[in-house]
């Protein structure tokens, strides 16, 4: 098995093509303001003693999460609800929104990975079929 790869699927590949679309959307909802969210991801595969994927691993500052979600300073579980910098929310083209620049390309990768593998897995299950009946005869009817 080549490292990195396993039943045709390059995994490190997959994780970099990830952040890669993540950092492109974040620049395309313009989220980027010190390039401290954008510079800060990280990925790491993690295999088994067999070298089969185990698990893929993502990091990021937390703030990603803000900006996802559309909050941060200010922000807080059980505040009173009448956070001063809200008061013009409605007129002010500047207020805080959300910039959903993980979800849904985690979504859609996530979606893609599962075809992948799902190909992949189906093609193994071929070639043990193919090699479990090779030289078996078989004829229509019985």
């Amino acid at each position: 098995m080549s490292q990195g790869s396993e039943k045709g699927i390059d995994y490190e590949k997959f994780a970099q093509y990830t952040v890669e679309r993540w950092q492109e959307r974040i620049v395309r909802m313009k989220a980027v303001d010190t390039g401290e969210l954008y510079r800060s991801f990280v990925w790491h595969v993690y295999r088994d003693s067999n070298g089969d994927v185990e698990r893929m691993v993502y990091t990021f500052k937390l703030y990603g999460w803000y900006v996802e979600l559309g909050t941060g300073n200010g922000y807080y579980h059980g505040n009173p609800g009448d956070l001063e910098f809200l008061k013009d929310w409605k007129t002010n083209p500047n207020h805080r929104k959300r910039r959903p620049w993980y979800s849904p390309q985690m979504w859609h990768e996530m979606k893609r990975l599962a075809e992948l593998s799902g190909r992949a897995w189906g093609e193994k299950a071929m070639e043990v079929m193919k090699r479990e009946f090779a030289g078996t005869e078989w004829r229509a009817g019985e």
